[in-house]
């Protein structure tokens, strides 16, 4: 009887995949939801969520999809790609440690208990794993990719508009924001604009920065890269992609991220790189088919040459930026004078020296949290205490220069309800999950790095489009994660999703041409 129920349940899921309607309406959603991204913090999600920063409106098409497509397509029997087994693992190892977590003698903070907390952050993961795998599995045409991109670049433009709209504030003198502005504005958002930062719709300017650096500015470069456009050639073709590059890194300016800033450097400097290497491979191709210059040594000369010149390029492209970003951020130029203050601190203050760098820096607070969840991390290394658990430990390994600072105080203030984080998802990997939940989160990444490595080289199309957002969009991740903590942004989720799905339906290609040349054989 119960087999002949589950075949019944089984059967039924797979006739909702196939209904036209649902299928429609699941496609429908998919698209509201990427257009949608951008608005981080939805009035109508807050309120359900108790007015909790992080509420996306795109949780809204999340849930739906949920439903209408996620539930049905693993319920029938859908298949998910190699590439999400170590992210199914380290969800598998989230719960070890969770669980583990509640054994531990950690006493209620701030009217919140152990579990729920390790509730309120699994499900945050759950969002977040939700946005992933429909991504994986929904777009699983090239055209309905494309139209994803799309959709994507909707957003985005949507996004830059308002966000330029902000910059009159920026350049304001009087500094005031106009009631009207702000009525708009909380429409999206229950924050109002800031003075001189611009916000985008999303709730705060580093959660902007965190948009384009991880979706929007990948996508574009990949697509100037591989020489691809969402425009057809008869339109101009990548001109599209050319402006919307321009106007991101504008818009990613005036955030004043600081992260933001090192992710752009970190992404464009190795992109530069990457064109000298190619162009000195090039060059070096040419040398030996040339009749005069055959020697290896010749060769060898022209391409260290060609490697120094770009490597001198990126260190002016580099001093050039900083000069630049100074004159928007004033808390840049106090990267010129870390020299003298490193020499001063370890003479004065050989004990705090780092901490009064980052201090110098503006980070000071960001960097006393590190120091704390590293702490925690060291006395539970393996498991961690349980996501969402660092928060009840932080105040008592906080290091004696915490005292100093102001936003510290007010975060482990009783009488706040903020409840207290590691402020960077790295730190919190390690303190919530120990080594096993860290290292397996890299290896999935590692994983998507190997996928969007093999689609640079062996696919085309959108598909090696895809591929090389993946990459930079991984690249950028690395110091994207000293800063945001949470896993329920889709934005980081979007591009490994789409880069999954995309090296899913290259191998299974490559596979059925292999059949093909087989059974031809």
């Amino acid at each position: 009887m119960k087999g002949r129920r589950a075949f019944a349940m089984t059967a039924f899921f797979a006739n909702v995949r196939r209904e036209g309607v649902w299928n429609r309406t699941a496609w429908v959603l998919w698209l509201a939801l990427l257009v949608t991204v951008p608005v981080t913090s939805f009035p109508a999600i807050a309120a359900i969520l108790g007015s909790n920063p992080v509420s996306p409106m795109a949780m809204i098409p999340l849930g739906l999809l949920v439903i209408l497509w996620l539930l049905p397509y693993l319920l029938s029997g859908g298949s998910l790609p190699r590439l999400t087994a170590p992210i199914l693992f380290f969800f598998l190892v989230v719960l070890l440690s969770s669980a583990i977590g509640l054994s531990l003698p950690i006493e209620p903070y701030k009217g919140q208990t152990v579990l729920s907390r390790e509730l309120r952050s699994l499900s945050t993961l759950v969002i977040g794993m939700a946005f992933y795998l429909i991504a994986v599995t929904l777009p699983n045409t090239e055209l309905r990719m494309r139209r994803s991109l799309q959709a994507v670049y909707a957003g985005m433009v949507l996004t830059l508009i308002w966000a330029s709209l902000q910059l009159q504030l920026v350049f304001d003198s009087t500094k005031r924001v106009p009631l009207v502005l702000n009525n708009i504005h909380h429409l999206f958002s229950f924050r109002d604009l800031l003075e001189n930062r611009v916000v985008g719709l999303a709730y705060e300017p580093s959660w902007l920065s965190n948009q384009l650096i991880l979706l929007y500015l990948p996508l574009l470069l990949g697509g100037l890269l591989t020489r691809q456009s969402l425009l057809p050639k008869r339109w101009g073709g990548l001109w599209i992609e050319a402006i919307l590059t321009a106007w991101c890194a504008a818009i990613l300016i005036f955030t004043q991220s600081r992260i933001g800033y090192l992710s752009a450097v970190l992404v464009f400097g190795a992109l530069l790189l990457a064109l000298t290497v190619g162009l000195a491979k090039k060059i070096e191709r040419r040398q030996r088919v040339s009749a005069q210059m055959t020697t290896p040594r010749r060769r060898r000369s022209i391409r260290g040459a060609v490697l120094l010149a770009g490597i001198g390029l990126l260190a002016l492209t580099a001093g050039l930026s900083a000069e630049a970003l100074s004159r928007v951020d004033r808390r840049m130029t106090r990267l010129s004078q870390i020299p003298d203050r490193v020499e001063q601190a370890q003479l004065l203050f050989r004990e705090e020296a780092g901490f009064r760098m980052a201090d110098h820096l503006g980070m000071a607070e960001r960097v006393v949290l590190w120091h704390a969840g590293l702490r925690v991390f060291g006395e539970y290394p393996l498991t961690g205490v349980g996501l969402g658990n660092a928060g009840f430990l932080l105040k008592d390994r906080l290091p004696a220069y915490a005292e100093r600072l102001d936003e510290v105080r007010v975060t482990f203030s009783l009488s706040r309800p903020e409840f207290p984080n590691t402020k960077s998802l790295w730190v919190r990997l390690l303190a919530e999950t120990g080594v096993l939940g860290f290292s397996t989160f890299l290896a999935w990444l590692a994983v998507l790095a190997a996928g969007g490595w093999m689609l640079l080289k062996t696919g085309s199309g959108i598909g090696r489009w895809i591929g090389v957002a993946g990459l930079l969009a991984l690249l950028a991740q690395i110091p994207e994660g000293l800063s945001l903590d949470t896993f329920s942004l889709p934005q980081l989720w979007v591009i490994p999703g789409l880069l999954s799905a995309a090296a899913w339906g290259h191998m299974r290609r490559i596979g059925q041409d292999h059949s093909r040349g087989v059974a031809g054989d």
